[in-house]
This record gives C-alpha cells, structure tokens and sequence, in this order.
C-alpha cells in the first residue's frame, strides 16, 4: 500500500542558516559586504591565517597573508585582531581604488573609536619577552581608568598627564617612569598600525628616572648568610645560587636539569631572549649536587614559590637575621656576582659576557659598587705609629 501523504518542506530561514555558520563565516560575510578587496582565512592546524584577496585593474588576483592569526571562537582577541585587519583592508581599498571624503572622514573616525585598553591587552598578550611591567601596565591603566571602555580619540595629551600624576602618586618615581614609558610605547605602535593618525599624545610628556644606589653583598655578608638559616630554605639555596651565577629571578625559577650539562650552564635569558654558556664554579656546584637529591618536579632544579614578592620577604627576613643592615633583594644577588668577579680583578668584558649584557656601559656600572668594596678593604690594613 502507497502512502500518498503529501510532504510539508518547510524553508529554512536565513537567520537559521547563518546561525549554523560559524562564526568566522558569520563575520567574514558580514566584513566582506560591498568591497571590492575581500577578507579570507587559511586553515591551519589549530588556527586560521587571515590575508587580503583582490584583484586591481583586471590584472592576475593577488593573495596577501598578513601574519595576523585567529581562532573560530568569538572572543574579544579574535574580534580585536578582526578589526584590526578590516582597518588595514580599508586603508588599502583606498589607496588602490579611491574613496569620497565623506567615507575617508568616516573611517578615520571609526579608528578613534577602537578601544584603547583593548589594544594594549592585544600588546600585552602578543609580548614574549619582558612582558611582566607590560602587565603592570595594563593595570594600573584599568584601575585610573576606573574600568570604563577609553576610546583612541579620549587619549588626549590631559589623559597622558594626568595618568603621570596617577602613577607618580601611587608607585616609586622609577616604576612610574617604566609604566608610562609602556603607554608611550603603546601609543607610538598605534600610530604604525595606522589606528592613530596624529601626533603622540604621550611623547612630550617626561617622567623623570631616579637613580638608585646599587646594592650588593660582600664575602664576609655571603658567609654570614650561609650559616643563618632561612624560613624557605629553597629561596634561600636559589638566591646563594644567583650570587655565584648573576641569574635573574625570571631565570632562576624556569632552570631545569637540561640546561646543565659537563659542568656549564646553557640558557635563554628570559628578559632578553639571548642564550649564554656560563661555566659552574664549586659553590654552584655544591649547590646543585644538594638541590639534585630534592628530585623536584618538572625537572626543574629549585622548587620556589610562585610570587617574586613573597621570594623578596623570604630574603628580607633572612638577611635582617643574619645582622645584615642593608635593603636586599633577590636582584641583588645579580649585583653581587658581578662586584665578585670584578673584585677578583676579572676583566670587565667578561664580567659582560657572565652577566649576559649586549653593553659594556651596562657592565661599567657595577665598577661603582666594587669600587666601595675595595675601600672597604683598604680600612682592614694595619695601623702603625708613625713618629
């Protein structure tokens, strides 16, 4: 028996089909609506290459791919690093096939409307090396800013300066001169992105740098802190370790057991993305054999705690215990190693290379604390009495 039930097609709806697109379709279609150069995607393996596709005055098509890289998730990364190449894609449009004044005043306009915060979380997110007073950055922006969305057009030179006031109030006068230095250097890679169109707001504007007295530890100081024990032993061993070595805290706390290999240590620089090959001598050596018996985890040859701060309390108490008057912390240690070395008549240029420094003027300035150091010693010279 035939069934002759008729069978009721019911369309789909167009804002049902887009809704099962995803969302790069979705974005690309809505970006892409009347112009004449088209934005695309590559599929990659875990993302997509976002390039330009066009063809100018019927010639072959060309395919520019911008190194610019998305995933298919909407996100406040993916819709920044979106409107940033619709932005490009729009400056290019115009240089290749014209545009009126009216759209030209238009788009301009719509670039001083891209969030400023935002931009600077995109910098922040895409900065390798370094990026810690990036971060700080970012965040003393949010709390002056109150939290509210700051658009490019309200970063005027009042919003620079008075963000100068906020920091020098708030932090020591050299931390503010990092972070402002970060909003400067923000604004200036605006201006590459063709997102600002004018003059740095921030460039005129100076926030003086204080020049801070180096501290250091001398042999006498080392041998007292060796023999006074500290609350966290592992801050302890990391920074004697640092004392021998001039590694950074950064360093310190990523080093593995695969970086030392025949008596050398063989690492990356953090900070600076530079590799060195320091030769161990026997303190460090000692060190090691001690921290080797640990077997920490993830290979890693100290098991310290996560915050720089509390490291810095660590050794704050450690050295007040030990009778030691002076103001260290764990970068002190980076101190130490260099007026060691130069205090035992090693050349300055190797001082440089042990400390993994680009410039010897860098080097040159802890000449100054091992020259205290050898005016300290010419007191411990016998007193005669002379007729």
């Amino acid at each position: 028996m035939v069934n002759n039930t008729e069978v009721k097609i019911i369309p789909i709806s167009e804002e049902k089909v887009k809704q099962r697109k995803s969302y790069l379709s979705n974005k690309l279609e809505k970006i892409n609506e009347s112009k004449k150069i088209k934005i695309r995607v590559k599929k990659r393996k875990n993302d997509y290459h976002l390039y330009l596709d066009y063809s100018y005055h019927g010639k072959k098509r060309e395919r520019k791919f911008l190194k610019i890289f998305v995933t298919d998730t909407r996100n406040k990364f993916n819709e920044e690093k979106i409107k940033k190449v619709v932005m490009f894609r729009d400056k290019k449009e115009i240089e290749l096939f014209g545009i009126t004044e009216q759209k030209k005043f238009e788009l301009e306009n719509s670039k001083l409307k891209v969030n400023f915060i935002r931009y600077f979380e995109n910098l922040v997110v895409n900065k390798k090396n370094n990026s810690k007073p990036w971060r700080h950055t970012l965040r003393h922006l949010k709390i002056f800013s109150k939290n509210n969305i700051v658009t490019f057009d309200q970063v005027t030179k009042s919003y620079c300066n008075n963000f100068k006031i906020y920091l020098e109030r708030n932090l020591s006068q050299n931390s503010a001169h990092t972070y402002f230095a970060k909003l400067r250097a923000a604004l200036n890679q605006a201006i590459s992105d063709d997102i600002l169109n004018k003059a740095n707001p921030a460039q005129l504007i100076i926030v003086k740098k204080q020049r801070v007295a180096r501290q250091s530890l001398d042999i006498e100081e080392i041998k007292l802190l060796i023999d006074t024990p500290c609350k966290n032993d592992q801050s302890k061993q990391a920074f004697l370790f640092s004392c021998f070595t001039g590694l950074r805290i950064s360093d310190v706390k990523k080093l593995n057991w695969d970086e030392i290999n025949n008596g050398y240590l063989y690492i990356r620089q953090k900070k600076t993305d530079d590799p060195i090959k320091n030769k161990l001598n026997k303190t460090t050596k000692k060190i090691l054999n001690a921290q080797k018996k640990l077997n920490i985890t993830n290979n890693r040859v100290f098991n310290l705690v996560n915050s720089d701060n509390n490291i810095n309390i660590h050794i704050k108490d450690w050295v007040k215990n030990a009778g030691i008057n002076k103001k260290i912390t764990f970068h002190c240690s980076r101190h130490t190693f260099a007026t060691l070395l130069l205090n035992s008549d090693v050349s300055i240029y190797t001082v440089k290379e042990y400390m993994g420094q680009k410039n010897v003027i860098v080097t040159q300035e802890y000449v100054k604390l091992a020259n205290k150091v050898k005016d300290k010693e010419i007191d411990k010279l016998p007193e005669f009495e002379i007729s």
